[in-house]
């Protein structure tokens, strides 16, 4: 295993994925199985279009997860238990995300 620090050990996988988005590099290995021939740039544009099809969904989704992050913190904070045991209390009962009224 390894003996430092997990984001240390992940910059070189994150450093390769992003040149390997570069089209100059795509253009440079990205060859036909078959035939050799060069990929097409509308290959490689289309590649770009498809990698960020749902970036506005992931971002949304990491939205959704900071909003119960801070629910469950603010919970845990302003509610402890009367034991004195510093756990939050057991209920929430309002929805995460409010209804809006038109």
């Amino acid at each position: 295993g390894t003996r430092t620090a997990m984001d240390v050990v992940e910059v070189p996988s994150t450093l390769m994925e992003y040149f390997a988005w570069e089209p100059a590099f795509i253009k440079m290995i990205g060859r036909h199985h078959v035939t050799g021939e060069p990929i097409a740039d509308e290959v490689v544009s289309a590649l770009h279009r498809g990698k960020n099809m749902f970036s506005a969904l992931e971002t949304l989704q990491q939205v959704a997860y900071a909003a119960v992050d801070l629910r469950l913190h603010a919970s845990a904070s302003s509610q402890r238990s009367d034991s004195g045991d510093n756990q939050p209390s057991a209920g929430w009962s309002q929805p995460i995300v409010e209804q809006a009224t038109a």
